[in-house]
Formats: structure tokens, C-alpha cells, sequence
């Protein structure tokens, strides 16, 4: 055996002894929850991958999202009704009324919005230069009387249509990849369904993961109404419901169990502050005083139930917050529960966050952590004139309805850099910038997601799966196994050998670059079974051809693998070709498929082609006697 060989021999060596190495912690590592480990520390820091499953053979959660077009259409065109008002006030000196389409209605209404000026010589001032210092998505469509149309183009709605997916696809990355799933699937389906698959998430763990998944919603922010909030909450706190008095509607009387429980809960009502222990009763207490110049929104806070004024406790840890949040039932002498805190918007001032393009956490002259956030060109100039309008109001930041910060703003913010002050220094501060940081990122989506399903896969479901996979590949390799001993003998054994190194490779490859192996991946893995040994199959026929026809045995081995390996090569590398396209325009299992398939036909050439070879050399091209026949 010539050195070339010999280190071919040490490489395929080496290959096999990675193999079972990075394998041991899928095989051997800890099995459950809370058990010892079985391997040592610095062995597991330097193998710390293991093979993961899928969601159909180890269990996990399924949701599918819709994402709304429709509602984020009309809140832009909302939104956009809002800043031309400003706009005419401040150019023109004239107050415009302005109708925008709301959701649910179609998209071409959605985004159709009504102008009307206080005279018909008013609308002149509605041209294309000012127009377009307010957008470029919007055309006028018709003018009449003193009534002015705008509408979207299409190309805008496809645009922002196709972004907003986009979008909303990242998000949903990031904020799984919080949640700590590592092999977490997110797939489009149809025109504007996502599809979240979450394999091995445990049954206590489901909750969290729909609880943290459902913080899909759109990233905005909204003056606060400090002038109208005394009136507003006046009206609201004539609705607060008491267990003595309790109302009729439908909302708080669902079943009785439920009632009961909404009963014990602790509200209290000013014209300052609304807080309640269940958001529920706030839900209750807001229905009907809104108009449609204003909004509300929820945040969360804590506080102790004995306390009158549920005065919020801001000197939580963040464990302390989580272990509170999953609560399920109010206790009224628990020292801490999570409660609601009512905030009271203008619903056309504000402006959404979909162009929130950074957000960290940075530090003041005083060393005090402070927010920074960064918007792109477009909404950094709608910013300024926002905070230039209301320079020392209330803005909060919000997603969908939930308020998480309202901070004042001290003077008008230009440039698209902005600077949130959280007037404190210390872990607490750190912990809140931290949270705000994480809502500004995670929540710039441009249209609100809606969960249409959601369900937990159980184990008995991937318990089968896997069972039933396990049958199929050991029936599947036992046949090849004794067909290739039958009718090859010796060169049937050291193919069978080559078979199982070849299985060996690909659940190692599997785990090196971090492959979820899937039901349709047993599949692949089937498939690669039959085909390793086509390679030996076409490669021992050559050799017996060369050995019938009068070749000595050590020529007939080296003309086998020379003429039979640009046949093996050509079948493989258009089956790879075909396993690159499904993993490029496929999607969930049929990408588990095409992986799985892949890693398999670059392991299945490299063991019918190398390692078979090594075989024969070691057995029948040692040593300076030629062999006088050859089992195959």
C-alpha cells in the first residue's frame, strides 16, 4: 500500500473516531430533565451538539398566524390622515376633516382617504409637492366640490404587502430564538399564513411558548391624551363593577366558576389612575366611552392586592416577574400579583415603529442606562415633527394594545436617533432597558399577526413515528445486508461495512451542522440505504468483468473503481442537484427530506468509493505476491 493510500487510511480512521465522538451526547448525554450528567463537562463544552428531533417524532408545538394586511393598511392610512392634518394646520392655517377607511373592509376601502377642506378653493392646496412631503404611496384620485380622495397605488399595497410578510417571518425568528428553540420551523403558506412549529417544547413549557409568540403584534407609538384623560376616566370609573353590584354583561358573566373568580379581583378608579388586578374588568369598564379620536391601552404591572391605590412595584427581578406571569389563578392575599394599569391616546397622533431600524442599550453622561433607539430617513423626519408638536407630553410605546413605556418628551428629537431616559441607575434600571430594548426590536412588525390555530403534538405521536422509522431502516438495511453477503460474499461484507460507516456519517453530519432529523428524514435516510450500494454494485461487477476476462486480481480492483466511478458520480450528483432544488423551494419536512438525502449521498460516495477501496488494498494489495482469486 503506497503512502497516499495510508493516509487515506488515517483520514477515514480519524473521520469514523469524530463520528462517534460528537454522537456520545445524543446517545449518552443526559435523558431527562434534572438528572446528572453522564459525560464530563469538558468533553460535552467541546461536543455540545446533539441530534435533534422533529416536531413529528419528539413531540412540541404547532401554531399557524395570519398575517392582517388588512388592518395594517388602514392603520397606515390612519396614521397618514393624521400627519395631513397637522400638515394643513400648520402650512395653511385651515383645519381638514379626514375620513380613513378602517379594517375588515377590503383593502381598496382600507386604504381610500376623504378630504374635506372648509371651501372648494381649499383643495388647490392639496398639489403633488405637497402631497408628497407627506407620502409617496398615496395618489389624489378625484376632486369634488371641497371633498378631496386619496387611494394607494397598487404597487405601494403589493410592496408593503410583501414586506409586512417578510417582516413578520423575522420577527417571529428572533423571538423564537429568544424562547431558546434551536430547531424551530417558520414557514409561509398560502398568501398570508405562517406556520410555527416548536419541536421538543415540553407540555408545562406550552404556554410560555404561545404566551411568547403571541407578542406577534405591531410595534407603535401614541401621544398620550393628559388634557382629556380626567374627563375619560370619569366616565370610566361610573362602570366599576363590585361584587355586591355585579353587571350583566356577557363579558364578565361567561360561566359562573369564572365570575366568581373576576369577583375576588381589586380595582381602583380615579380621575388620575385606573388600575385593576384583571384586564377584563378594564376591558369592561372602557367599553363604550371611546370615540374614535382616541385609544386605549393596557400595561402591565405589579402591585399587592391589599393595597387601595395598587401602587406599581418596580423593585422585581426579572425571575421574580416570570414566576408572577405564570400564575394562573388572583389570590387576593398573595404579597404580589400582576395587575393592569389604563393609559388614555390620541389615535391619529402617533406613528407605527414598522422603520424602528436598531434599538440597545447605552449609557447617559452619568452612567445611567438609557435606551437608544433609530429610525430610518422616511419616519426620522415624521418623528421629529411629531416630538416637535408635543415636546413635553407623553408618548407611549406600544405593541398592538399593550403599553410597555411612556416616556415624556423633553424637546423635539431630529436625525432619527433617539435617546430614551429612564431617570434611573442600577440593576432595576438596567433590567427595564433591557425589556424596552427587546419590545422595540422584537416588535417592529407592519401588520398585526391573528393565531388561527394552535395545538401541542404529544409524545405517543413521535413515540410511533420514531418506532415505526426504526422498523422501516432495519428492515430496509437487513434485506440490502443479505442480499450484498449472497451475492458478493467477502465483497459483500466489506460493503455492508461501508453501509453501516455510511449511516454513521450521516447522523454525525446530521449533528455537525445542527439538522432537525424529521419523519421524511428517516425517509432520506431509507433511500440513501439502497442507494450506498449501488455504487458498490456497479463497482464489484466491474470487477468481476475484468476478473473473467483474464486481468490479475489487483488490476481487475483498480480498473473496477476506475471505470465504474464516473457512473457512480453522474447518478449522484444529479440525485444532489435534485436534493439542492427541494431544500431550496421546499419547506418543512420536505427540507428535512432533502438534507438528510444530501449528507447521505456525499457520505455513500465517499464510503463505496475511499473506504471500500482501503478494504481491498489492506486484504489483496499487501505485499509483493499477487493474489490468485478474489471473493466477489
Amino acid at each position: 500500500m503506497d503512502r497516499q493510500w495510508k493516509w487515506r487510511t488515517v483520514v477515514a480512521i480519524l473521520l469514523t473516531a469524530l463520528s462517534v465522538l460528537m454522537l456520545l451526547p445524543t446517545f449518552v448525554g443526559v435523558e431527562n430533565e434534572g438528572e446528572e450528567a453522564r459525560l464530563p463537562k469538558w468533553y460535552t463544552n467541546i461536543f455540545s451538539q446533539r441530534l435533534t428531533l422533529g416536531l413529528d417524532l419528539q413531540g412540541g408545538v404547532h401554531l399557524q398566524y395570519k398575517v392582517d394586511i388588512e388592518e395594517a393598511l388602514a392603520r397606515k392610512t390612519s396614521q397618514l390622515a393624521g400627519n395631513l392634518q397637522n400638515a394643513f394646520r400648520e402650512e395653511y392655517k385651515i383645519d381638514v376633516k379626514t375620513k380613513a377607511g378602517t379594517g375588515k373592509k377590503g383593502v381598496e376601502e382600507v386604504t381610500t382617504l376623504t378630504l374635506t377642506f372648509p371651501t372648494p378653493e381649499d383643495t388647490n392646496k392639496l398639489d403633488n409637492d405637497f402631497l408628497r412631503k407627506q407620502t409617496l404611496e398615496f395618489i389624489v384620485a378625484g376632486v369634488s366640490e371641497n371633498v378631496a380622495t386619496l387611494v394607494m397605488t397598487d404597487d405601494a399595497i403589493e410592496q408593503f404587502s410583501e414586506g409586512a410578510i417578510s417582516q413578520a417571518i423575522e420577527t417571529i425568528e428572533r423571538r423564537v430564538n429568544e424562547f431558546g428553540v434551536a430547531e424551530s420551523s417558520i414557514s409561509k403558506r398560502g398568501d398570508g399564513d405562517l406556520v410555527v412549529q416548536l419541536p421538543g417544547v415540553k407540555e408545562q413549557e406550552f404556554a410560555a411558548a404561545k404566551e411568547k409568540l403571541s407578542q406577534t403584534g405591531q410595534l407603535h407609538f401614541q401621544i398620550v391624551d393628559r388634557q382629556g384623560l380626567p374627563e375619560f376616566f370619569g366616565k370610566v370609573m361610573k362602570r366599576q363593577p363590585s361584587a355586591d353590584n355585579w353587571p350583566t354583561d356577557e363579558s364578565l358573566n361567561r360561566d359562573s366558576k369564572k365570575t366568581e373568580e373576576l369577583k375576588k379581583h381589586v380595582t381602583y378608579a380615579s380621575n388620575s389612575n385606573i388600575r385593576s388586578t384583571s384586564r377584563e374588568i378594564l376591558e369592561y369598564m372602557v367599553k363604550g366611552q371611546l370615540d374614535q379620536d382616541h385609544v386605549v391601552g393596557y400595561e402591565e404591572i405589579f402591585v399587592n392586592p391589599k393595597d387601595k391605590l395598587l401602587t406599581p412595584i418596580t423593585t422585581l427581578t426579572k425571575d421574580q416577574e416570570q414566576l408572577l406571569r405564570k400564575a394562573k389563578d388572583f389570590s387576593p392575599d398573595a404579597p404580589v400579583v400582576k395587575a393592569y394599569e389604563l393609559h388614555y391616546m390620541f389615535s391619529l397622533h402617533g406613528m407605527s415603529g414598522e422603520n424602528v431600524e436598531d434599538a440597545n442599550v447605552g449609557y447617559d453622561s452619568f452612567n445611567r442606562p438609557v435606551v437608544q433607539m433609530r429610525f430610518n430617513q422616511i419616519d426620522a423626519d415624521r418623528f421629529y415633527e411629531m416630538t416637535k408638536k408635543f415636546t413635553q407630553e407623553l408618548m407611549a410605546i406600544m405593541i398592538d394594545d399593550v403599553v410597555y413605556s411612556a416616556p415624556r418628551i423633553k424637546e423635539p428629537i431630529g436625525g432619527g436617533r433617539v435617546q430614551i431616559e429612564l431617570g434611573a441607575a442600577g440593576a432595576q434600571a438596567q433590567k427595564e432597558a433591557t425589556a424596552l430594548v427587546a419590545v422595540l426590536k422584537s416588535g417592529a412588525l407592519q401588520a398585526p399577526l391573528r393565531k388561527i390555530y394552535d395545538s401541542q403534538v404529544g409524545a405517543t405521536l413521535g413515540e410511533d413515528s420514531i418506532e415505526s422509522g426504526k422498523f422501516a431502516c432495519l428492515i430496509g438495511t437487513a434485506l440490502v445486508v443479505v442480499f450484498m453477503l449472497i451475492y458478493y460474499k467477502m465483497a459483500g461484507i466489506l460493503a455492508n461495512g461501508a453501509l453501516l460507516l455510511n449511516i454513521l456519517f450521516i447522523f454525525a453530519g446530521l449533528t455537525a451542522f445542527g439538522a432537525t432529523l424529521t419523519l421524511p428524514g428517516i425517509a432520506g435516510i431509507v433511500l440513501t440505504v439502497g442507494m450506498a450500494v449501488d455504487a458498490n454494485v456497479l463497482i464489484f461487477e466491474r470487477i468481476r468483468e475484468e476478473v473473467q476476462t483474464g486481468v490479475a486480481v489487483r488490476k481487475a480492483i483498480e480498473l473496477g473503481y476506475e471505470k465504474a466511478l464516473s457512473s457512480i458520480l453522474d447518478a449522484n450528483i444529479t440525485t444532489l442537484i435534485a436534493a439542492i432544488v427541494l431544500y431550496q423551494f421546499g419547506s418543512g419536512p420536505i427540507r428535512g427530506f432533502a438534507v438528510t438525502l444530501a449528507i447521505g449521498i456525499i457520505s455513500s460516495v465517499y464510503t463505496a468509493v475511499i473506504v471500500t477501496r482501503l478494504a481491498f488494498q489492506f486484504i489483496y494489495c499487501r505485499g509483493s505476491k499477487e493474489p490468485q482469486k478474489i471473493s466477489i
